[in-house]
């Protein structure tokens, strides 16, 4: 992805998630405020029993924005990579890491139900301070597919743009999965 695209996806604080339920493997699309589509996720692979995604700029596949992958098995532990698959951090269980480990920010599963949807995720920094939150919406997109899931992912309580937006991209497609679990 060229560098100007990355950047604007970065500045954004508002990403709609929507997945397509009857596809083959786990397939996301993540869009803007004006719907505009932004980012094609998909399962890649099964990494030696890890679960991996890459998340690409559209469903050609040619240009990979990010990847994450499990750390360990069945954990919710992951590895983030940029698109020349050099790390950027991780995430372990609801801390979000910087690759030294240090603490950015930490997730907290709710279960609030909202005028907007099940509010289901919430972002903080490390001192505490809310910074964003992700609802699976009421409804389903129409964007030419025969089911799906949607989640919008708000991140306008923080302009100073403390949490890097893969982190919360990718916390995001984890906590979506473990929704579709409940």
């Amino acid at each position: 992805m060229s560098g100007n695209a990355m950047d604007s996806v970065l500045s954004l604080d508002k990403f709609f998630i929507s997945q397509k339920m009857l596809a083959a493997g786990r397939k996301y699309h993540v869009f803007d405020e004006a719907g505009t589509r932004l980012l094609y996720i998909e399962q890649a692979a099964f990494v030696q029993l890890k679960l991996a995604f890459v998340a690409y700029q559209d469903e050609s596949k040619r240009c990979a924005f990010f990847s994450f992958r499990r750390a360990k098995v069945f954990a919710r532990d992951y590895h983030l990579m940029d698109e020349n698959e050099r790390p950027i951090g991780k995430i372990e269980g609801s801390q979000l890491c910087d690759v030294s480990g240090r603490v950015l920010a930490c997730t907290r599963r709710v279960a609030e139900v909202t005028k907007k949807g099940l509010l289901i995720l919430k972002f903080f920094t490390a001192d505490g301070k809310l910074i964003g939150q992700m609802t699976h919406g009421w409804g389903q997109m129409t964007h030419g597919w025969i089911a799906v899931r949607q989640a919008i992912l708000d991140l306008t309580d923080d302009p100073n743009r403390e949490l890097d937006r893969r982190f919360a991209i990718c916390a995001g497609i984890d906590e979506f999965m473990q929704y579709a679990e409940w």
